[in-house]
């Protein structure tokens, strides 16, 4: 694995570490109304979209270009969708 395929996507994973600080610092101030939670939930659903990646990649171990196949797109798509669907409904 090379040191860029290591950063790939990790600005998803920022994106996540981002939401959970605004849900934490919402929770502080004493604010556990709708939008500390749909910041929760963002930051599971970009959680999610990290991980479904890395899953993709983990388990097919094929780069999937523009050039490639539409059922490869497609594929990443259902193993990403189904992750982001687990972690957001907690599971």
């Amino acid at each position: 694995m090379t040191n860029q395929d290591r950063t790939r996507m990790i600005e998803w994973l920022l994106a996540a570490a981002l939401f959970y600080c605004l849900a934490f610092l919402l929770a502080a101030a004493g604010d556990m109304g709708p939008i500390q939670t749909a910041a929760w939930k963002m930051g599971n659903a970009t959680v999610g979209s990290y991980l479904g990646y890395r899953f993709d990649r983990a388990l097919f171990r094929d780069r999937i270009t523009r050039d490639s196949s539409p059922l490869l797109h497609l594929r990443r798509a259902i193993v990403v969708v189904g992750t982001m669907h687990a972690i957001g409904m907690g599971l």
